[in-house]
């Protein structure tokens, strides 16, 4: 009897641990939009690696950037395209430097368009509660896609920082962000 009640409680345990194990990363985006919603800087600063989601971004901005530029038939007459080529990373940097802030991080979970750091005035509400949709990727990646009717979807990335830890690593943009309409 005392036997059966030890392999109850083990699996008890286990199966607890393995749901919070499971629910960690919607627990942490919960807290996450929690702490967006409060103003919380010192949580999102936590929970969002900014120096790498601001890489991914600078990245992916650059390569969409210079090949909307190159595809450009004005831009391959132009004599002034390679140095408007080479300025692209530059003007990318300085815009998601400003832009990929706590306070940014914190409008873009809120479903808003994230505002520049120097910018005083408040972005307005979505016109709507975004939609948000999550799941696993991997066993240590997770993917959070907002879709707010004022902007188009984009995916955050949350890779696992120990067993029940989330950050936020990477913010994958859509593929169509720089396309003509």
């Amino acid at each position: 009897m005392k036997r059966k009640c030890i392999i109850a409680g083990a699996v008890v345990v286990a199966v607890g641990f393995l749901a919070l194990y499971a629910a960690s990363p919607v627990l942490a985006f919960q807290g996450l939009r929690s702490a967006a919603e409060k103003g919380d800087r010192d949580k999102l600063e936590r929970l969002v690696d900014f120096p790498s989601v601001r890489d991914s971004l600078k990245s992916q901005l650059t390569v969409a950037m210079n090949m909307r530029m190159s595809a450009d038939p004005e831009m391959q007459s132009n004599p002034f395209a390679g140095i408007a080529l080479m300025m692209i990373p530059a003007m990318v940097n300085t815009a998601i430097d400003a832009y990929v802030t706590p306070d940014g991080m914190a409008n873009i979970v809120k479903g808003q368009k994230p505002k520049a750091a120097t910018d005083p005035a408040p972005p307005p509400p979505p016109a709507e509660k975004p939609k948000m949709s999550y799941g696993y990727t991997d066993l240590d990646t997770f993917k959070v896609t907002i879709d707010s009717a004022d902007s188009d979807p984009m995916d955050l990335i949350m890779r696992r920082q120990g067993f029940f830890t989330w950050q936020i690593k990477r913010i994958d943009l859509p593929a169509d962000l720089l396309k003509d309409d």
